[in-house]
């Protein structure tokens, strides 16, 4: 399992505890999957499944193509980042209506 999700950081420029939050999953929670103290859920292991297939098609469509478009990995980028910091906002949120 570690060296699936260290495969996924690497491929999507994360670190460790962005990648929890990109998974959806704590950071304690993914250091429990890192160090094999938990295994993942069914749900969870659907979800490093997909990213898997995700991050490998990319790959193979970079590999197939003979012209490389900077802009348009940028916005893929952008668009992984703007679902982190979404993640980050809907926590934030629930933390703060949970607050009297």
């Amino acid at each position: 399992m570690n060296n699936r999700l260290e495969n996924l950081r690497v491929k999507l420029h994360l670190n460790w505890g962005e990648l929890a939050e990109y998974i959806g999953i704590s950071r304690s929670m993914l250091d429990f999957l890192r160090f094999e103290k938990r295994e993942p859920s069914k749900n969870l292991m659907q979800r490093i499944e997909e990213l898997e297939k995700e991050i490998n098609k990319d790959v193979t469509t970079k590999n197939t193509t003979t012209q490389y478009d900077g802009i348009d990995e940028l916005n893929k980028t952008m668009k992984e980042v703007l679902k982190v910091l979404e993640r980050i906002a809907v926590k934030l949120e629930n933390q703060s209506e949970r607050k009297p």
